[in-house]
């Protein structure tokens, strides 16, 4: 897995260093810690990482250890939860999605809204990731969305 800046698509510190998401498609992708002390980069998962999004808010000049990862490439998806400490990773396939995702956003009340494209041979609705875990229909009413919540570039 190489690690170049240039296909680096989702970053995140932590305390220690820094998980870096790369998704170059049918080619490379991956999730990587970026280890502050020493350099080193440890390759943490192997697919193409579309978000990389804490469990829980971040307060200012805080570092979060908990975070749901986001991957896909064309007819497949996942979501993963995965916890760091001192470097060391904990990493649990929470759920399969029917395909990749194509608008990834947190709305106001920390859930994840997950759309998928319409072109598919099988169209999905929205789903959404609730900060407890479950999953639900992304259907539900959108005024919740934050002001600031951003669709993610493919």
């Amino acid at each position: 897995m190489r690690h170049r800046g240039d296909y680096c698509r989702r970053r995140l510190p932590l305390k220690n260093g820094w998980l870096a998401g790369y998704d170059r498609g049918e080619l490379e992708g991956g999730l990587v810690y970026f280890d502050n002390k020493s350099g080193d980069a440890k390759p943490v998962l192997g697919d193409n990482i579309r978000a990389i999004i804490p469990t829980r808010p971040t307060p200012l000049g805080s570092f979060s250890s908990d975070f749901w990862i986001i991957t896909g490439f064309q007819l497949r998806g996942a979501i993963y939860r995965v916890s760091e400490q001192d470097g060391v990773f904990t990493i649990a396939r929470h759920a399969e999605m029917p395909s990749a995702p194509q608008q990834i956003e947190v709305l106001k009340d920390q859930s994840i809204r997950l759309g998928f494209a319409t072109d598919l041979p099988r169209d999905h609705p929205p789903l959404r990731l609730m900060p407890n875990g479950n999953i639900v229909s992304g259907c539900a009413d959108t005024r919740t969305a934050a002001p600031n919540a951003q669709t993610m570039p493919n």
